[in-house]
């Protein structure tokens, strides 16, 4: 963000404190427009403007708020499920012979699901009929895998041997990893 757009963003800080009927010390602004300095201006702008129209919100936003607006969390779940339906059509896609390209393709986290199904070769040999039942259990593993950090987690590199495959020898292995229903559910 440059000075002037530091400054532009100052100022509509303080006429949104104004508009929620706050009134803020100067040097709290200052702040507010620290912590947002290394957004784009137009972004943080149109995140304020955005919040200022959410009904839930009663108060002058906070940066984290601006920032949870323009980077959402992730969703485990969500990704899981994405996870797991580039892993069916990366098969498509690649065939069981293009296992350098299909890595690139789905990412570090769904290769590691991959590994743990035997490599790319035994995740081609699955039948159309089984599809639905390995997807889910790719979904289910991707989430645990996405919930720890993927593959970067020091956890997960300890699943890992010497040739950098995962030591997962099952499926047994895998529904280990992955929690199950919680007692009086």
């Amino acid at each position: 963000m440059t000075p002037l757009e530091s400054q532009q963003l100052k100022a509509l800080y303080v006429a949104t404190s104004m508009y929620f009927g706050q009134k803020l010390p100067d040097e709290v602004f200052t702040l507010y427009v620290e912590d947002l300095a290394d957004l784009p201006f137009v972004d943080c702008a149109q995140a304020l403007k955005d919040l200022r129209r959410d009904p839930k919100t009663v108060r002058c936003p906070l940066p984290s708020a601006i920032r949870a607006k323009l980077t959402p969390e992730s969703n485990p779940e969500s990704e899981a499920i994405i996870l797991a339906g580039r892993i069916s059509g990366a098969i498509a896609k690649f065939g069981p012979y293009r296992s350098t390209e299909a890595r690139a393709y789905l990412g570090p986290v769904a290769w590691e699901v991959v590994m743990s199904e035997g490599g790319w070769e035994s995740v081609n040999q699955i039948t159309f009929d089984d599809l639905g039942t390995r997807r889910a259990q790719w979904r289910n593993l991707a989430k645990v895998l996405v919930e720890r950090g993927g593959s970067d987690q020091s956890e997960n590199h300890a699943l890992e041997d010497k040739r950098g495959t995962t030591g997962l020898t099952s499926l047994g292995d895998i529904f280990k990893m992955i929690p199950g229903p919680k007692e009086g559910a």
